[in-house]
């Protein structure tokens, strides 16, 4: 029997959880398989964990764990892992809520051929409503100049803004990213979406999760570096990204200090 554990992260979005529980329910598994849905929420509002809690399915098992305060992304996400690895020893599936799977997910999966032996965490083609495809989201570090412009922009709020202004002076024609349609090892995928492979707790019980927000694509990507291992980028994987907007709620200075205090801990990785 082969399980497959999709977990996520929820903060006052119980509105997603519910359409992601849809998309789960339509996933098409062989026989004597099944998908259970692990919902981790970082107290939300109590309206949001009501609705959460009056979620249910016949098709796909549901757990759902409430935490007391928001301790962030990845914290959060191992919240979920530990208790699905302790569980069973099923694959693991880490993702937003706000992600619509396409049906034969599992299927693609199963079916993937030239998967390097050394790939520990494998990245699908994760496109948002627009139309982006969000993976690859690097396929290689900062150059040394690129660095030292981010280190400038995360010194001082002030000076960011500044920098965004004599930007804007400067209007470039902004790149279209290319669409990647093949099978390729990439440097980091995009934080909204990965499988961990079975063999990825042959080292580590748990994600990197020193970032309360942002980074935890570079601090994933340096655990699996560290360890002389791959990421994959897989473009026959298909998830759809709604993209929640939860973040840009986020007053921009806030989120600009937010981000600085994550920068301060992930930038030697870059």
């Amino acid at each position: 029997m082969n399980i497959y554990n999709f977990i996520c992260v929820n903060y006052n979005g119980s509105h997603f959880c519910h359409d992601l529980l849809k998309s789960l329910e339509l996933i098409n598994v062989d026989s004597g398989h099944y998908v259970r849905f692990y919902i981790v929420d970082n107290s939300s509002k109590l309206k949001d964990i009501k609705a959460l809690r009056k979620l249910s399915s016949n098709k796909v098992e549901l757990v759902l764990m409430e935490l007391p305060n928001n301790i962030g992304y990845f914290p959060a996400m191992n919240v979920g892992i530990k208790k699905a690895n302790s569980d069973n020893d099923g694959l693991i599936i880490i993702g937003n809520n706000d992600l619509e799977y396409s049906t034969n997910f599992i299927t693609s999966y199963n079916s993937l051929v030239d998967v390097p032996k050394d790939t520990i965490v494998i990245s699908p083609d994760v496109v948002t409503t627009d139309g982006v495809h969000q993976n690859p989201l690097s396929l290689s570090k900062l150059s040394k100049s690129r660095l030292i412009i981010e280190e400038i922009y995360y010194s001082n709020y002030y000076i960011s803004r500044a920098m965004i202004f004599i930007r804007g002076l400067y209007p470039k024609q902004k790149k279209i990213k290319p669409v990647q349609s093949e099978q390729m090892v990439i440097q980091r995928g995009i934080g909204a979406c990965y499988i961990l492979q079975k063999t990825f707790f042959d080292f580590y019980d748990k994600l990197d999760d020193r970032v309360f927000m942002w980074g935890e694509e570079v601090l994933l990507s340096n655990q699996v570096e560290s360890v002389g291992k791959k990421i994959l980028f897989c473009p026959s994987l298909k998830v759809h990204h709604f993209e929640s907007g939860t973040v840009k709620k986020i007053a921009s200075k806030n989120r600009y200090e937010m981000v600085r205090k994550s920068f301060q801990i992930y930038k030697k990785y870059l």
